[in-house]
């Protein structure tokens, strides 16, 4: 593994010094020796006190803009110094990026003697553990999961589902357990303070944060619209079960407000308006165009099955019922079998294309399953008479009972709290329900508990520049690219406002014990606390009001 894995590096290195050159970086103005729109400058940071606040490496400006405050404030009330983690020496262009925002530190993962000492033994232990059948998901050391960051990390890189006998498989853990080993021993010593990542998944900052989770040192995870400080694995998303409180906690006059709002939101999305409480979409699933028909005239039930990116986090709200996507439509493959329903499959308009080969493979495989044009519109499709629609979590779970649809999940999910879905607790219910679907339908969903899930998802969680800065005027001012000239001008012009409004959501945050920044809003009976240990203490008593 250590020759595979400086070969990695120099062509990463390579790589790196391709991009570093580009047009792009060369945009950004350079901040790194001033205190120019009050970022901070490389002197005022310079002193190592053996003490670390780390981040991960995630060069998005946005994200940087806020939790370089974040770490920086952290950092002078502990006495510590703001660390950006990398597997190996990062670019010129990362540094530069991470630099216009204060952060010049980073803390490359390289390990001593008795470091690889110990990942000698680690790797054979897992290795051991693989040979005994045990499925790799489940692996961890003490009660911290490395398996599901690594099994995710694989997923990533384009597999659709895991195989021990894929060499990237072995080189993922590998490297999880080298970023294990590196840390471990900082963590037992007390040196990180603090950790701020961007994603609570992979590794790199899922493990990262797992890791702290185990010794009980604070996680931040915030953003232009939130902050949380969880301390457990899938804690960020337990608040989708208290959505009940929020809605008795909201005055009424604001809920039915943002209930009115909402439905005016969903019924621009299912008319194909794009973009609406999606930035990020470039096609609309809910046009007025048609094709040709897409399933039979039988009256036989028919049942949609909604793929996910195969690649991308499937245990993103919690541990989902089967390891990966893709094992998911194993399943239903199975239940298609044994029933006389029309199975139909359908991804995204906006599908890749290695996505889209995978599913015409398994079609192929499994014929009685037909494919849907992706074009095809919802409209269309419940017009045919289709009316139950299968996700494991996904939007379709808060849009499609707007047209009649009953929507199954097959995993814990953002709509959790309400009964205009149904929801699978195990395999065996999923299947039951598989089963016995004409039975199962939703013939009388009240639509304003999705106008309010939506509201309160979208607004109350969700709060556009409560960090500092709105996220909607910078969607439009970085005309979709992130890392343009006119987001980074813009993140500069604001940085003392986002400055001084995130430090402020982190203190109320930390002076109330909250898991969620915007639970400060609701009654004290009802909020998340955190549990104060003997390892965070310190961070509470100086970061507190």
């Amino acid at each position: 593994m250590s020759l595979r894995e400086i070969i990695s590096d120099v062509m990463a290195a390579l790589r790196n010094l391709k991009i570093s050159g580009t047009e792009e970086f060369e945009t950004l103005s350079d901040t790194s020796n001033s205190n120019r729109n009050g970022v901070k400058s490389r002197e005022n940071l310079s002193n190592e006190h053996g003490k670390y606040v780390v981040l991960d490496q995630f060069p998005v400006p946005q994200w940087l803009a806020i939790n370089s405050s974040l770490a920086q404030e952290i950092a002078r009330e502990l006495t510590a110094n703001p660390k950006i983690f990398a597997f190996r020496r990062p670019s010129k262009s990362s540094v530069k990026i991470h630099g216009l925002f204060g952060l010049w530190d980073f803390l490359i993962i390289r390990l001593n003697l008795s470091s690889w000492k110990i990942l000698r033994k680690e790797y054979a232990r897992i290795l051991k553990y693989l040979d005994t059948k045990s499925k790799l998901i489940d692996y961890k050391i003490g009660d911290i999961p490395l398996g599901l960051d690594i099994y995710e990390s694989i997923l990533r890189l384009g597999r659709e589902t895991v195989s021990l006998r894929d060499q990237q498989t072995y080189r993922v853990i590998y490297l999880a357990l080298k970023q294990y080993c590196f840390f471990e021993p900082l963590f037992a010593s007390k040196r990180i303070v603090a950790v701020l990542v961007s994603h609570d998944n992979y590794i790199g900052p899922g493990l990262l944060a797992h890791m702290a989770f185990s010794f009980k040192t604070p996680v931040i995870l915030a953003n232009s619209v939130s902050l949380s400080m969880p301390t457990a694995p899938f804690q960020l998303y337990e608040k989708l079960r208290r959505f009940g409180i929020y809605a008795r906690e909201i005055p009424p006059s604001e809920l039915l407000a943002g209930m009115s709002w909402a439905e005016s939101e969903l019924k621009e999305r299912i008319v194909g308006k794009i973009g609406v409480g999606m930035d990020y979409q470039l096609k609309s699933a809910f046009t007025i165009d048609r094709l040709n028909r897409q399933t039979s005239e039988t009256d036989n039930t028919k049942v949609l099955i909604l793929t996910h990116d195969f690649f991308d986090n499937p245990h993103g709200y919690g541990r989902m019922l089967f390891d990966d996507f893709y094992l998911w439509l194993e399943f239903l493959s199975e239940v298609s079998t044994e029933t006389n329903y029309e199975w139909l499959i359908k991804p995204h308009r906006d599908y890749s294309n290695l996505e889209f080969q995978i599913i015409k493979d398994f079609v192929d495989k499994f014929p009685n399953i037909k494919l849907v044009d992706p074009e095809t519109s919802y409209h269309q499709l419940r017009e045919e008479g289709v009316k139950f629609a299968l996700t494991c979590y996904g939007s379709a779970g808060h849009e499609l009972p707007l047209l009649g649809f009953t929507v199954i999940n097959a995993s814990y999910n953002p709509h959790i709290a309400y009964s205009f879905n149904i929801h699978a607790k195990t395999i065996g219910e999923y299947r039951q329900i598989l089963m016995d679907l004409p039975n199962k339908a939703l013939d009388s969903i009240d639509l304003k508990e999705v106008y309010q899930y939506y509201f309160i998802h979208k607004r109350f969680i969700d709060q556009d520049a409560v960090m500092g800065l709105s996220q909607q005027r910078l969607t439009s001012v970085s005309q979709g690219n992130l890392f343009g000239g006119a987001t980074i001008k813009y993140l500069q012009e604001n940085y003392q406002d986002i400055n001084a409004a995130a430090i402020r959501v982190l203190r109320k945050t930390v002076s109330s014990k909250l898991v969620y920044s915007f639970e400060y809003e609701i009654s004290a009976e009802f909020q998340l606390k955190v549990e104060i240990s003997e390892s965070n203490q310190e961070f509470y008593e100086r970061l507190n009001l």
